[in-house]
């Protein structure tokens, strides 16, 4: 059999594309992926027989926008983001293939939570043609007061053609009014899509003057660093005086001129990277996907460049229901942090913060300013995210980092971009020590060190056995990594994206015998508070797999290469990919 994961992507498939694409008329002729061996996929036979019925959302056939007009209501649609007291508009969708006409009967109700709050059936059974697809519509109004800020509803269906039954549902979420923010804001915008977006919250955005004090809070708009413009201040200095900016959406192109990867598809499903984060209250899973309406930072149909009059079927085919249009690829060398994450592996993030100095940079390529106005939850979510860069409380950055070890180790952190400073004894003081192997000093200095409130990060060992300051190693044969993830400081922005392997391997990973340390993520992890500091174990290292003979571990590589960084940023260390990028927005500083 297939793997779990793979069988849902076939589910998901089957459900929303496979059904879809009968509806608009592809009724005969259809090869199911995967049919010659995924036959017995419940959600195949549910939408493969001679007759469907299913909740599509509101409007015809999907009709590409031409020279900036509104594309039109799709069935295709996925609104699934209400306020209280608005019209939730939805169809029946009746789909009759036999060779002779079928009567159609249906019925559904409405939920919010456990209550029905609308229902509706037909009186008179409905005649369908053979080959004919027809669409009801399923209409009703939310409550105009709901208990609490939000609650879930669904939509279930019941449908009977020619004696065969159909059952559907339609998961919704409806929140009650979100209150405006208010009080000033620093913006460079020359687009104006922003700004918009900010009055629209209620904010009272001011143009950014160079003689905006260091240390306030700055956002910088969507295409705001398109055609060279130039910054009116530093933000260099202001991020290191404790400035917080946040960095809006910017065209594909211009993030590649930045150093950052974006994504080639457009992310419809976004997941948090934790659910406790500040930016997610009152948010969960089903409000990062499909939201209402399309974005338009890129057109909705764009020609492959090096063919101009073919349309970009396959990697890009309309804007609907995107929530981020140009995700990054998460930086592996940097102390970016992600807050959120999407793509293929959830190698990508459309929000990433980064501690700088004293202060922080928030890059946030969500399409919050094409759905402020129509997806309460995008609403809250841009309320949240600009309440945060604004308010949450910035760690400090290591004054002083320190590395003991051998010369591998010192070459792979010099790869990593960290910036250090190499000693061979512990004769000053140190907000965080890197300690690599061959380090020659003894374990009651290390721990005098973390007593005074310094943070230790033991790097890789590599052998299976008694290592320094307690700990002990073993070797795992056939290891996958872990998906499991403690909520600790150390770990913020990790995911299992991260932390797991893509193929079986031999792995020396931390053995639990010392009853001080607490163990994660199946021994890549430890840690071992003493006195005012911490100490940790770390066995994420660009060298775990040998991805050069064996290419299938390249992504392993890469995640061990990000995970190492991650925990590296998390304890306080700088990168110099991170003054990079700072360098790139604003080259003139």
């Amino acid at each position: 059999g297939q793997s779990p994961a793979f069988t849902r992507m076939l589910e998901q498939f089957n459900r929303h594309t496979f059904r879809s694409w009968r509806s608009i008329g592809l009724t005969a002729g259809l090869i199911p992926w995967r049919h010659d061996d995924r036959n017995d996929v419940p959600s195949l036979r549910l939408v493969n027989g001679p007759t469907l019925a299913w909740i599509a959302g509101d409007g015809g056939p999907p009709v590409p926008g031409r020279n900036g007009q509104t594309i039109e209501p799709a069935f295709t649609e996925k609104n699934h983001s209400y306020i209280s007291g608005q019209a939730v508009r939805k169809q029946v969708v009746l789909i009759n293939d036999h060779r002779r006409p079928m009567d159609a009967t249906y019925e559904w109700s409405a939920f919010l939570g456990d209550q029905v709050i609308a229902s509706g059936r037909v009186d008179q059974p409905i005649k369908l043609d053979p080959a004919e697809t027809r669409f009801e519509p399923l209409i009703f109004n939310l409550p105009e007061q709901i208990d609490g800020d939000r609650k879930a509803g669904r939509i279930e269906l019941s449908a009977s053609i020619g004696g065969e039954t159909h059952k559907d549902s339609f998961s919704f979420e409806v929140f009650a009014p979100i209150p405006n923010a208010a009080g000033p804001v620093s913006v460079f915008d020359p687009v104006g899509k922003t700004t918009a977006m900010l009055i629209a919250l209620g904010y009272d955005p001011q143009p950014w003057v160079e003689s905006a004090p260091s240390g306030e809070w700055i956002i910088i708009g969507r295409d705001a660093l398109a055609q060279d413009r130039e910054l009116p201040g530093g933000i260099q200095t202001n991020l290191a005086n404790g400035g917080r900016i946040v960095l809006m959406a910017q065209n594909p192109d211009v993030l590649k001129t930045l150093g950052l990867t974006p994504a080639p598809m457009l992310a419809r499903h976004v997941h948090p990277v934790a659910k406790n984060h500040p930016v997610l209250f009152g948010l969960d899973d089903a409000d990062l996907r499909n939201w209402n309406s399309s974005s338009t930072l890129l057109a909705d149909y764009p020609a492959w460049p090096i063919h101009p009059w073919t349309k970009a079927l396959g990697t890009h085919w309309g804007n609907r229901g995107t929530v981020s249009s140009a995700a990054i690829a998460k930086p592996l060398r940097s102390g970016a942090r992600p807050i959120l994450e999407s793509g293929f592996d959830l190698a990508d993030s459309p929000l990433l913060e980064i501690d700088y100095g004293r202060g922080r940079l928030i890059l946030c390529t969500l399409d919050l300013e094409d759905h402020v106005q129509d997806t309460p939850a995008a609403r809250k979510l841009a309320r949240q995210i600009l309440e945060y860069a604004r308010t949450a409380p910035i760690p400090a950055r290591a004054k002083q980092t320190l590395y003991l070890g051998g010369p591998a180790d010192a070459g792979m952190l010099e790869n990593l971009g960290v910036k250090f400073e190499q000693v061979e004894s512990l004769d000053r003081p140190a907000d965080l020590l890197i300690l690599g192997r061959e380090a020659a000093i003894e374990d009651p200095a290390i721990a005098a060190l973390a007593g005074a409130g310094a943070k230790v990060l033991v790097l890789r060992h590599d052998q299976p056995e008694e290592g320094a300051l307690g700990a002990s190693y073993e070797t795992v044969n056939d290891f996958v990594g872990s998906t499991d993830l403690p909520d600790w400081p150390e770990t913020r922005g990790l995911s299992a994206s991260d932390t797991r392997w893509r193929a079986p391997e031999a792995a020396i990973v931390l053995k639990a015998i010392n009853d001080k340390m607490q163990y994660a993520s199946g021994g890549q992890l430890a840690r071992m508070p003493v006195g005012q500091g911490m100490i940790v174990f770390a066995q994420f290292h660009p060298g775990a797999v040998d991805a050069a003979a064996k290419t299938y571990l390249r992504l392993t590589r890469d995640r061990q290469t990000r995970a190492l960084s991650q925990i590296l940023a998390n304890l306080g260390a700088s990168f110099k990919a991170d003054d990079r990028l700072i360098q790139k927005i604003q080259p003139q500083e």
